[in-house]
């Protein structure tokens, strides 16, 4: 069990407000953290100690438990292989940090072209590889460019 769990079982008051992105967070507030047993564990704050806690509190916990066992490790490990990079990609070298249009069909297609980008910069990064001209490649059968 997560301390901070733990510990707001033992705090007095109790305000609901919101957080980030507009969630409802509870905050624990504790007016004796002196006298406290986790003082020191938990704060070393003279004016107390504060928790929040997300009303998604619990979904957040079986996630966290549903990913910790072997089939959840399994598809994270799978995700960071596939998608992971390429957001990562998108992000950092093609400086993706969000969608300029609105309306779900717009932002589609401007994550398509997105994607067209990344596959169009993994092209030319496999011919660089592979030692040839884009005219030569481009003259090649395209079965021809998976070997060397």
């Amino acid at each position: 069990m997560n301390l901070s769990v733990l510990l707001v079982k033992d705090f007095g008051t109790v305000i609901i407000m919101k957080g980030r992105g507009g969630q409802r967070v509870r905050v624990y507030r504790c007016k004796d953290c002196k006298g406290c047993e986790y003082f020191g564990r938990c704060t070393t704050s003279s004016i107390g100690q504060t928790v929040h806690v997300s009303e998604y509190e619990e979904f957040i916990n079986q996630m966290r438990q549903k990913l910790s066992t072997p089939e959840g490790k399994m598809f994270t490990k799978l995700r960071k292989s596939i998608v992971e990079p390429v957001l990562g990609s998108l992000s950092h070298n093609l400086g993706f940090r969000g969608f300029l249009l609105r309306a779900l069909q717009k932002v589609r297609g401007e994550f398509v072209l997105m994607c067209i980008a990344h596959n169009i910069l993994k092209i030319a990064k496999f011919i660089r590889k592979s030692g040839r001209t884009l005219k030569e490649a481009l003259n090649m059968p395209i079965v021809a460019l998976n070997t060397p």
